[in-house]
């Protein structure tokens, strides 16, 4: 299979396969680089990849740039090696998990200077938002269908979060490069299905701009530049201003599509 293609991302109706095989055959070249460096049993290229790979592929890169290399054999050593097709599973993130998924999330998103989330240790209200949520996909798959398979291609985790108790500011919803597969999104009452196709729709659309800009860097202005962002009062690297404008495309593409298919 050729990997030096380009993919047009603008719109979800490409071949969402292709794409995702393609990142996929990047990460894994790299992780068996990685692997082979250090004497361990490379992986399977045809194996699924979950973000839990991507996150220790990233982690262990870290360390072995680092020259830690027992701390990165550690993380190396928490790769799966057996998996089957995966299914999109929605969770809350609580504050009892101590599982080795929970540890990689925090040290990433500390380490990325992201901004926090509130653990989801209501399970009556996770339960209750987790209906919203697959109503939410259910309308996406039968209206934008193009959105829903690219939903299924490139997400196979969300994980509910709440506010923070001591009110500071939270993520109410967002992916991470390191983590790509997985999305997190803050859950309330008072959200609607509509609230939750709009996350949908805006977390998978960066998560498909990060395939695009991984193969071809696409804004090379310096990430210390900031400017003018036309939707947000605080100035911003372009590569934010762009991410965000194409997540809006892709939010206005959904939500058209539903509204004349479902009333015309």
């Amino acid at each position: 299979m050729e990997h030096d293609s380009m993919f047009n991302l603008t719109f979800p109706d490409y071949s969402h396969q292709q794409a995702y095989h393609y990142f996929s055959h990047e990460i894994y070249t790299s992780l068996n680089y990685l692997l082979s460096f250090y004497q361990l049993p490379e992986i399977q290229p045809s194996l699924p990849l979950s973000w839990e790979t991507c996150a220790i592929h990233y982690i262990a890169g870290i360390y072995a740039e680092h020259e830690e290399h027992s701390t990165a054999i550690t993380y190396l050593n928490q790769l799966k090696r057996e998996g089957s097709q995966q299914q999109l599973t929605i969770s809350p993130l609580s504050s009892d998990d101590c599982s080795f998924a929970a540890h990689i999330i925090l040290k990433i998103i500390r380490d990325d200077k992201q901004l926090g989330f509130g653990y989801c240790d209501d399970n009556q209200l996770a339960a209750d938002e987790t209906v919203k949520i697959k109503e939410a996909l259910a309308v996406i798959y039968r209206y934008v269908p193009d959105t829903g398979k690219e939903i299924n291609q490139f997400i196979h985790q969300i994980y509910l979060t709440q506010e923070t108790k001591d009110g500071s500011r939270f993520m109410r919803s967002g992916t991470n490069f390191y983590m790509w597969g997985m999305l997190f999104t803050y859950i309330h009452p008072s959200h609607s299905v509509a609230y939750y196709i709009d996350i949908l729709a805006h977390e998978c659309g960066h998560t498909a701009l990060n395939i695009l800009n991984a193969q071809d860097q696409l804004v090379l202005n310096s990430p210390d530049d900031v400017f003018t962002a036309p939707l947000r009062d605080d100035d911003r690297p372009m590569i934010g201003i762009f991410h965000a404008l194409f997540v809006l495309s892709r939010i206005c593409y959904v939500f058209d599509a539903i509204i004349k298919k479902k009333y015309r």
